[in-house]
């Protein structure tokens, strides 16, 4: 067989398997049970993309080499194949363009001293190696600290005495959803509620610094289910369930507001992007870059799950990912500033 028939035949049977990774996440199937696993896809968009530009790379070069015609089959057919991976490509850029440095900012940078630092870890339930991701996550010093995953057997790390933390709101759950919010500043009105599920908590609370109050909120929601009508999503409906908890205490909705968790879904999915929206709150990625969290242990399968969201009041001074001994999520900590309110990105 001719090497430009067999280079030929590898192309096509990588497009045409590349092809349903790149487009079916872009396509509305919300009627549709098969949308349940194809939501996944939007996860690794940017490893997506990468495979397609590989794919546009080594058509051009068998073009070049063989030509459209090749006397093995029809040019139109490899012309509309190549078509069709460049507008997935180019969407799937046009989606991850925000999340580059050649997109304005939504949360401006802050080059005076940082009024507040978060850290969030998700410590896995399974790890054993808890007083080594402990200590790692004391050493980044930050104000508020937030743990999500911890089980029954964190007790007696969390528990012990740290002069640097004296306010400590433990949910402890063998499930996958515990969570802990520690802060070296008292937390007002906090609580825990479980506003979707059993067993599944979120928190929130009041945080004074100076005299400033601001609203924290901790969430951690299962992944949506594709099949569900978008208010339906977990991420929405916690969300709405904790405006309604704020509304009891007479938090006002011009309160500053910082949102914390493990999202379990991306920044550029739709889910995320109708969370936004509703609530108001501003991406510190945008404009930057996103910082991927999850998988810890491999490289190119990562994207970031575990995000701080914030709204016009504050400004990012810096962030970064560090490691979290035993965990399959790298830790976030980020250092906000403050602004004060201003008009709200679209």
């Amino acid at each position: 067989m001719p090497w430009c028939t067999v280079w030929k035949t590898a192309v096509v049977v990588w497009g045409l398997l590349m092809l349903p990774l790149l487009l079916l996440p872009l396509l509305p199937l919300s009627p549709w049970r098969l949308r349940r696993w194809m939501s996944t896809l939007v996860y690794p968009r940017r490893q997506w993309i990468e495979l397609g530009l590989a794919w546009l790379f080594v058509f051009s070069l068998w073009l070049v080499f063989c030509g459209w015609t090749d006397n093995t089959g029809p040019g139109w057919a490899m012309a509309v194949l190549f078509l069709t991976m460049g507008i997935g490509v180019g969407i799937g850029l046009r989606d991850l363009l925000p999340y580059t440095q050649f997109y304005p900012k939504e949360v401006d940078d802050f080059s005076g001293e940082p009024w507040l630092s978060v850290c969030i870890a998700n410590v896995k339930m399974e790890n054993n190696r808890r007083e080594a991701l402990w200590k790692v996550v004391l050493e980044q010093d930050a104000d508020l600290i937030v743990l999500l995953e911890p089980g029954t057997d964190w007790t007696d790390v969390l528990e012990a005495h740290n002069a640097a933390y004296p306010h400590r709101h433990l949910h402890l759950l063998d499930n996958a959803y515990g969570m802990a919010v520690i802060s070296k500043t008292e937390i007002e009105d906090f609580a825990f509620g479980e506003l979707v599920q059993d067993n599944i908590p979120s928190a929130w609370g009041q945080l004074r610094l100076g005299d400033r109050p601001f609203g924290l909120c901790v969430l951690h929601p299962k992944p949506p289910a594709p099949d569900e009508a978008e208010s339906k999503w977990p991420l929405v409906r916690e969300w709405a369930g904790a405006i309604d908890a704020f509304a009891q205490k007479g938090w006002g909705a011009d309160m500053p507001f910082l949102v914390a968790g493990d999202f379990n879904d991306v920044p550029w999915s739709r889910a995320m992007r109708l969370f936004r929206q509703h609530a108001g709150l501003l991406d510190p990625g945008v404009g930057r870059h996103p910082l991927a969290t999850f998988h810890a242990k491999y490289r190119w399968l990562r994207w970031p799950l575990d995000q701080v969201l914030l709204s016009s009041h504050f400004a990012c001074m810096r962030r970064h990912r560090f490691s979290l001994p035993g965990s399959d999520h790298f830790g976030l900590l980020m250092h906000i500033g403050w602004c004060g309110p201003k008009e709200k990105a679209s």
